[in-house]
């Protein structure tokens, strides 16, 4: 299908598209013209709008709505770093994106803002990709709030119709990719409309291709990206250095930390004994957070519905042994096992906390209003003849008919004491958090670690089935490796994966990196014409110069194979001449002998009685 796909292409909405590849940190990626097209025009059109301030506010018209706003509500004071971010996101252009750590008060600082933009006569629109975080921006002062699909359905059909009066404010930027972003800034160039966006790269991401807060960063001057790093929502110094740790990738110091103070767990048993203790600490920490007071609970995050569906049943399963929720009645919901829903039986009594699948209007203290949008955590706090009475997290309530709670075919609750990171993201709790990981730390990464580490403005529990990363650490070793395996191997294994940052290459990248591989080869074609000149100028005759050392390096080739045998040969040779000279050396040292010991005046001469006179000369004359 690839090989296709390269040769012919494709059609996407009625334009032809081929595919781009290439190496990206040393791996191959695949994308399309199509991809290339979407964050070209992305960051075109986003240059242009920040570079528009025609509707900025003033200074004056910022620093009068911090005041107002710190002077009605003696809770709320901002820091110097705050006051910054204001001022860089309500004076700067049509576009700006305000990077804030989990729990950096994002919210808050909102407030003057929509104070100032009412004051300007502006309508301002908050936006997110889920609607529980877009109802989230309410807490700010904006009346008005989409969940994306619906914004995007919204504008396609011409419900939607901002003008240059409008402030879009949107929400989690990181879980918004390029091509939903490019839609929202289109909208922008034909109205005039102003989009404020907040997020963190840091946190969960866009399950599409590309990444949109990379992209904008790339091309975005430094006013329209103005930062808060520091964290207020954890009331400990202590849990505020470990969920930084987590925000910069350096897990191992902050598990370290973590099991020193007994907040990270290695759980013993497969995977349903690992739910179950999850579901046991799950109600003491709850009873006890309860003690401290009503405002007070604790939540619990997993990686995958399925998950977050087993611990929750377990969870509902306690409660009811203990004597709690005995007026049960069974209603049709549904949870998700990947993209496929599964529709099951659910028991439901007073107490239980449910998660909504589906926008639910009610009557609210008298007046039409929605209860609950797809996301939304609501509590049962009553049942009638007819239905449930359920709160959501505005303490609004309202009755709800079971009929409308048990459709068939779209199953509109589903188990709300736990649900997935991605879900959680943006959400804060008064209270503690548990990041449960019953099938280990194989599937997570940095940015979901420290979304599930910083929700709580407590303590974060985090637990871990011991089994699955025994088993990933196995399968990581060779074969046949006996090796003892420690606990501290098992947390080394924890701390990679939660440190892991894989980065989202974009289709820019293949094309820069594209161009920079072409460039240096054209350059490196210059250069060596360049050399090819300057030899021929110093030596004229370099092609008659090649042509002798190249048939001379022939010659060599051809004469490498007798090397060995002449070499051979020659060996033989030296080795008889050696034995030769050995030979003449001896026979030297003989005949020089016999000339001493003839010559010697202390050895007597047989022939004579008498020893020859002092003075006479000794004779030179050879023997016989």
């Amino acid at each position: 299908m690839v090989a296709l796909f390269e040769r012919r292409g494709f059609t996407h909405d009625g334009n032809s598209v081929a595919l781009i590849f290439g190496v990206h940190q040393g791996k191959a990626r695949f994308s399309h013209t199509e991809q290339l097209r979407i964050e070209r025009s992305l960051a075109e059109k986003s240059k242009l709008a920040a570079a528009d301030r025609s509707d900025a506010l003033s200074d004056a018209a910022i620093r009068a709505a911090v005041a107002s706003l710190e002077a009605g509500d003696a809770g709320i004071r901002f820091s110097r770093e705050q006051r910054a971010a204001i001022h860089a996101l309500g004076a700067g252009g049509k576009l700006s994106l305000l990077t804030g750590v989990a729990g950096s008060g994002k919210t808050t600082l909102l407030k003057p803002l929509v104070d100032a933009w009412r004051a300007d006569d502006r309508k301002v629109v908050g936006m997110s990709t889920a609607w529980r975080q877009a109802d989230a921006l309410k807490d700010a002062g904006v009346d008005e709030t989409w969940a994306l699909q619906p914004l995007l359905n919204a504008i396609d059909t011409g419900e939607f119709q901002p003008d240059a009066k409008t402030v879009l404010v949107v929400d989690e930027i990181s879980q918004i990719g390029p091509r939903p972003m490019l839609r929202l800034l289109e909208l922008q160039a034909e109205t005039g409309m102003t989009i404020k966006m907040l997020g963190d790269r840091e946190q969960v991401q866009s399950i599409e291709a590309g990444d949109t807060i990379a992209l904008l960063k790339r091309v975005l001057p430094k006013t329209a990206l103005p930062e808060i790093l520091t964290a207020v929502r954890q009331k400990n110094d202590h849990d505020r250095k470990i969920a930084a740790l987590f925000r910069d990738g350096e897990a191992g110091t902050a598990f370290a930390m973590k099991r020193q103070d007994g907040t990270a767990r290695l759980l013993e048993g497969d995977y349903d004994q690992v739910v179950r203790q999850i579901a046991d600490l799950y109600i003491e920490r709850d009873d006890a957070l309860k003690a401290q007071g009503p405002d007070y609970g604790i939540t619990v995050t997993t990686l995958t519905n399925a998950e977050a569906a087993d611990i929750s049943r377990a969870i509902r399963d306690r409660l009811k042994a203990r004597g709690e929720g005995t007026d049960e009645a069974t209603y049709k919901a549904v949870v998700y096992r990947g993209e496929k829903p599964e529709f099951f039986d659910l028991p439901i009594a007073t107490g239980d906390r449910l998660r909504m699948y589906r926008k639910t209007v009610a009557q609210i203290d008298g007046e039409r209003a929605t209860i609950g949008n797809n996301g939304d955590i609501v509590e049962v706090v009553g049942k009638t003849a007819v239905g449930l009475i359920l709160r959501n997290a505005r303490g609004q309530t309202a009755e709800i008919d079971r009929k409308r709670l048990s459709d068939p075919r779209t199953g509109r609750l589903g188990f709300g004491r736990a649900f997935t990171i991605d879900a959680a993201q943006g959400m804060s709790t008064k209270g503690e958090h548990i990041n449960a990981l019953p099938h280990g730390t194989g599937a997570t990464t940095a940015f979901k670690t420290y979304t599930a580490e910083s929700r709580a403005t407590g303590r974060t529990l985090t637990l871990i089935s011991k089994a699955a990363v025994h088993a990933a650490v196995q399968r990581s070793r060779a074969l046949g490796d006996v090796t003892p395996m420690t606990e501290d191997d098992l947390w080394e294994r924890v701390a990679k994966d939660a440190s892991a940052k894989p980065y989202k290459a974009l289709a820019l990248d293949l094309v820069g990196n594209a161009h920079r591989r072409h460039d240096k080869a054209v350059e490196a074609g210059l250069s060596s014409h360049n050399r090819i000149e300057k030899t021929e100028q110093a030596r004229p005759n370099i092609g008659g110069d090649m042509k002798a050392a190249y048939e001379a390096g022939l010659a060599r080739q051809a004469f490498e194979p007798q090397r060995g045998a002449i070499e051979t040969v020659l060996d033989a040779v030296f080795e008889r001449l050696k034995q030769a000279a050995d030979v003449v050396a001896d026979h030297l040292r003989a005949i020089a002998e016999g000339i001493r010991t003839r010559t010697d005046p202390r050895t007597p001469d047989p022939e004579q009685d008498t020893p020859a006179p002092a003075n006479r000369r000794p004779s030179l004359s050879p023997g016989p």
